[in-house]
C-alpha cells in the first residue's frame, strides 16, 4: 500500500521528465535534420565560378574602374573651381576691379590648381546690382568615353561679393 501509493504519488515527475526529455529529444532530432538539409544544400551550391564568370566580374570591375577613371576628373575640377571662386571672393577690393581683372586674377589660381577645362574670356560672367558683384563660372567639361560617346560636365559656380558699386 504505502510504496504503491508513494510510486503513484512520484509518477507525476516522472511523467514530466519523460516530456522534457522527449521534448528535447525532438529539438535534437529537429537541429539535426535542419543542419542535415542545410550541410546537403550548400553541398549541392558549391560548385565553383566557371571561367565565364569570373570572366564576366573582371568585365564589370574593369568597366567600373575605367568609368571611374573618366568621371572623377571632372568631379574634382568643379571642386577646384569652386574653390578658386571662394578664394577670389575673400580677396580684397576685388568687388570694385573689372572683368578682364577678376579673369586675371582667376587665372592664377587656376594654374595653381591646374584647371584646363575653362576658359576664362567665354565661361566668366561678372555682373554687378548695385553694391553687390556676383562672379560666375558657367562652363562645360567634355569627357570621351569610347568612341563616339562623350559624357559632358555641366558647372556654373557663383559667388557673390559686397562692397563694389
Amino acid at each position: 500500500g504505502i510504496l504503491g501509493s508513494r510510486k503513484n504519488c512520484l509518477e507525476p515527475h516522472r511523467d514530466y521528465n519523460q516530456i522534457n526529455s522527449n521534448f528535447g529529444l525532438a529539438i535534437y532530432l529537429l537541429l539535426r535534420w535542419a543542419k542535415r538539409m542545410i550541410m546537403n544544400k550548400s553541398k549541392r551550391l558549391q560548385k565553383g565560378v566557371t571561367v565565364w564568370g569570373m570572366i564576366a566580374v573582371a568585365g564589370l570591375i574593369i568597366f567600373f574602374a575605367l568609368l571611374g577613371m573618366k568621371l572623377v576628373p571632372g568631379v574634382i575640377d568643379g571642386f577646384k573651381v569652386k574653390t578658386a571662386l571662394e578664394k577670389l571672393s575673400r580677396q580684397p577690393g576685388i568687388a570694385s576691379k573689372s572683368k578682364t581683372q577678376i579673369a586675371d586674377a582667376l587665372d592664377k589660381y587656376f594654374e595653381i590648381d591646374e584647371i584646363r577645362s575653362v576658359d576664362l574670356k567665354t565661361d566668366l560672367i561678372v555682373e554687378r546690382r548695385g553694391r553687390v558683384t556676383i562672379i560666375t563660372v558657367d562652363y562645360e567639361y567634355e569627357e570621351p568615353m569610347i568612341y563616339n560617346m562623350y559624357v559632358i560636365f555641366k558647372h556654373q559656380h557663383s559667388v557673390e561679393v559686397f562692397g563694389g558699386g
